[in-house]
């Protein structure tokens, strides 16, 4: 038989034991579970805070467009005409002003012969012509200007004086250009002069379709980013084109797959 507890150990014994927290049922303790319950409460606070703030600096933000919403619609609207439209060009060529690039950053109106000078080494900008009526697409092709492939960019002193209508498919859209391939002795292949200037070509044999290298980067990223598929990259590039009629676009999306 153990011996008994004396009654001063067992005073001892039952204040220890009031001291403890209880345990519940499932072994969990209350006094953690408030702990955890008052953290829990404190943080959906700060969120709640943090997203009030956030939605206040926005409307105050807001305000600021709203007071000036007439001055940004005027100027949006009037990139739609040039007052200088029509004018004698100062150029000297005695050609009216017609023709504006939509990729460079000063839309100036300007003559065919300065915009053909001014993009004879940026061959996939994109032009607008105005017709009398308002400004309308265009290709650089449709002012012959070529790409010469096999020097870098300039023509080939073997050259058959002969082009090749190429469409091509830029992060700008989707269009003809005019291609001088080289003829000296010993020549590369036509694909592989096409690669020389980042262009990917649709074919090895018979070319009639290329890809810009900085439309494949582009389309890997979104794809990457924002899981796009093929159809709805090709689908953007339509509406860039043409955003008016994107259905009367050329179709190359298997050529693209």
């Amino acid at each position: 038989m153990p011996p008994s507890l004396s009654k001063k150990q067992q005073l001892v014994s039952m204040t220890v034991s009031q001291d403890q927290p209880t345990a519940t049922k499932n072994g969990s303790n209350p006094e953690c579970t408030n702990t955890i319950d008052d953290s829990s409460t404190q943080h959906e606070r700060q969120e709640d805070n943090m997203k009030k703030n956030w939605n206040q600096g926005m409307s105050a933000l807001m305000e600021s467009f709203q007071e000036n919403m007439d001055h940004i619609q005027a100027a949006y609207i009037n990139q739609s005409y040039d007052e200088r439209v029509h004018e004698m060009c100062p150029c000297s060529s005695g050609n009216l002003r017609l023709f504006r690039c939509t990729n460079c950053w000063i839309k100036g109106v300007q003559c065919s012969q300065c915009i053909v000078e001014q993009h004879s080494g940026l061959p996939f900008h994109t032009i607008e012509h105005w017709n009398g009526s308002y400004f309308e697409a265009a290709t650089l092709a449709d002012l012959s200007v070529w790409v010469y492939l096999g020097h870098q960019g300039s023509s080939c002193p073997h050259s058959k004086k002969e082009f090749k209508h190429i469409t091509l498919l830029h992060t700008a859209g989707i269009f003809d250009i005019l291609v001088n391939f080289c003829f000296c002795n010993g020549h590369p292949e036509n694909f592989a002069q096409l690669l020389d200037l980042r262009m990917f070509p649709g074919s090895m044999e018979r070319i009639g379709i290329a890809f810009t290298f900085e439309l494949l980067d582009d389309f890997h990223l979104h794809t990457l980013t924002s899981k796009k598929t093929a159809f709805d990259y090709y689908n953007a590039l339509q509406w860039k084109t043409n955003p008016m009629l994107p259905q009367k676009v050329q179709d190359c999306y298997h050529a693209f797959l």
